[in-house]
């Protein structure tokens, strides 16, 4: 019975260890998968010369925020939070504690932001 026991511990330990080293890895190499999104490049281009967005590589809520720009979510002033980042420290000197967070003419807009909402915080045109 005592054997089996150190067994079973042996193997939860070596999955437990296996699920750490996958996540270490993922957090360490993750980054949005960009694909075509529905935004044009000059929307995401005129954002980045309008506003910050602060977000967190493994929160939903940036990733399902950044979706829509698709590979032009490159072009936007993105700031990445989590704390591998170099950016860490930045952002919790400026408080920012929710993902994403967009920072518009010094005004904090927590949360995720309609296309639409952007556009009108920005004057960007979000067509073209």
């Amino acid at each position: 019975m005592e054997l089996e026991l150190t067994w079973v511990k042996i193997v939860m330990l070596l999955a437990f260890v296996a699920v750490g080293l996958v996540y270490t890895s993922l957090s360490f190499t993750g980054s949005f998968v960009l694909e075509q999104g529905s935004v044009s490049p000059g929307f995401a281009k005129c954002l980045a010369s309008k506003a910050v967005v602060y977000g967190h590589r493994q929160s939903a809520e940036t990733s399902a925020q950044l979706r829509p720009f698709g590979q032009s979510a490159k072009d936007l002033d993105y700031i990445d939070c989590s704390p591998v980042s170099q950016a860490y420290g930045d952002c919790l000197n400026n408080g920012i504690t929710t993902y994403p967070t967009w920072v518009v003419s010094g005004e904090r807009h927590e949360g995720q932001q309609s296309l639409e909402r952007l556009a009108e915080l920005t004057g960007c045109r979000l067509q073209g």
